[in-house]
């Protein structure tokens, strides 16, 4: 990634999910940015545009229509249930916005341990509202964040980072949705953290909508950082997933 002296950035990604025999996603992606404000405040758009390639195996799978209170059925009606190999190639398009502000408390502009705020908000897919296809899915998918950086007396100097951060992440799409909220303590270059993901107060029927614990625990320093997360499952599914981890 880079970021010059006027404000604009850019970045390459790439990344592959493989699931089982079932599901993998291969994506390349090239990232733009553009900042302005000062050391109190500031704001940054985004830009993300990716070519994706996606292929789906349905061997060995079941669907929910196969399951019955007499027991499950050999065959299913679902379209994609006699899918040997579906390939799609793709283009995706994302687009955020962030605004950060920082309290003014007389430390240099370039200490990273400054109380501050931030509020985010990002459009996923938002070239698929104007191509007129049908996805099997409603697109597009939105997100916002807000998030509150509290320094602690922990370092042994100021340019150590420690603090801790309150955060949430709701993500919206079609008619569902879902929210994290929870917290991490660094100690540079050491964090960890504990999340709680659902809407407990939306239910269906009377079950309420919950799906996990996170635990995360990361290294970051100024080359690279390193991450790893454990989703406990808090629904009454627990016995059967045996969690998640990245």
């Amino acid at each position: 990634v880079s970021q010059s002296r006027y404000g604009v950035g850019w970045g390459i990604q790439a990344g592959h999910d493989e699931q089982g025999n079932n599901y993998q996603s291969t994506f390349g992606s090239v990232l733009g940015s553009y900042w302005i404000g000062n050391e109190l405040w500031g704001i940054t758009f985004g830009l993300k545009g990716s070519l994706v390639s996606r292929g789906f195996n349905a061997q060995g799978l079941r669907f929910i229509d196969q399951y019955t209170s007499t027991g499950i059925n050999p065959t299913s009606i679902d379209p994609l249930a006699g899918a040997n190999r579906l390939n799609q190639l793709y283009p995706d398009f994302t687009f955020g916005l962030l605004y950060e502000s920082h309290r003014q408390d007389g430390t240099s502009v370039f200490n990273t341990n400054r109380q501050g705020l931030q509020v985010g908000a990002v459009i996923h897919h938002f070239d698929k509202s104007f191509n007129g296809q049908d996805f099997s899915v409603p697109l597009p998918m939105l997100a916002a964040h807000v998030s509150y950086k509290l320094p602690l007396p922990l370092g042994y100097y100021d340019e150590q980072e420690s603090s801790l951060v309150l955060m949430s992440y709701v993500r919206k799409q079609g008619v569902n949705a879902t929210l994290d909220f929870g917290g991490t303590i660094r100690y540079a270059p050491l964090s960890l953290g504990l999340f709680y993901r659902g809407l407990p107060l939306n239910k269906y029927n009377t079950t309420a909508q919950q799906d996990a614990l996170v635990a995360v625990l990361g290294y970051e320093n100024e080359k690279f950082k390193i991450g790893a997360s454990y989703d406990m499952t808090v629904t009454s599914w627990s016995w059967e997933t045996g969690g998640t981890l990245e």
